[in-house]
């Protein structure tokens, strides 16, 4: 009886982390000033993406569904990135870097991986309390969308149409 408590809070823990949640209303000026070092050496901010739609999803080299969805976030990235869209992978603040280069190399990641060296990515969007988190942003930066858990191409695509259909009506 003692050995199946562990295994029932984490199913628990699973549960209420692979769902969807509303955002955190993040003030504009804060999210807009977050910056992002890439593997690449380049930093950027949000305000050099222009306006686009933006997913950061949020990952660690420890966490298999991070693995797991992967394929899903090239697949969305090939399809999308001519179509004002950005996707940029946030690996969490305690990866090695040199474990996230050998991760971007061997899964042939095609979208820009951000270091998030001082944990500040995490608290501007988040705090991402568990991983992987995937978080929509608005042309304007805004957090529109948060997904906590695994995430398929289906779930990305559906989610990135629809916000993008509404938000066009509101315009």
């Amino acid at each position: 009886m003692i050995r199946r408590i562990p295994v029932v809070l984490m199913v628990l823990l699973l549960i209420t982390a692979c769902s969807d949640q509303q955002p955190q209303n993040t003030p504009e000026n804060e999210t807009s000033q977050a910056e992002f070092l890439f593997l690449d050496g380049n930093s950027g901010s949000l305000a050099d993406l222009n306006g686009k739609w933006t997913f950061l999803n949020f990952w660690s080299i420890s966490c298999p569904p991070c693995y797991k969805e992967m394929p899903d976030l090239v697949k969305l990235y090939d399809e999308f990135q001519s179509e004002h869209f950005e996707l940029i992978g946030v690996a969490m603040s305690y990866d090695r870097p040199d474990l996230v280069i050998d991760t971007k190399e061997k899964y042939q990641l095609n979208y820009p991986i951000s270091l998030d060296l001082n944990n500040e990515i995490n608290q501007r969007f988040g705090p991402v309390e568990m991983i992987p988190t995937t978080v929509l942003l608005a042309p304007d930066g805004q957090i529109v969308k948060k997904h906590v858990g695994l995430i398929t191409y289906q779930q990305l695509k559906t989610m990135l149409l629809e916000t993008r259909a509404a938000y066009n009506k509101e315009i």
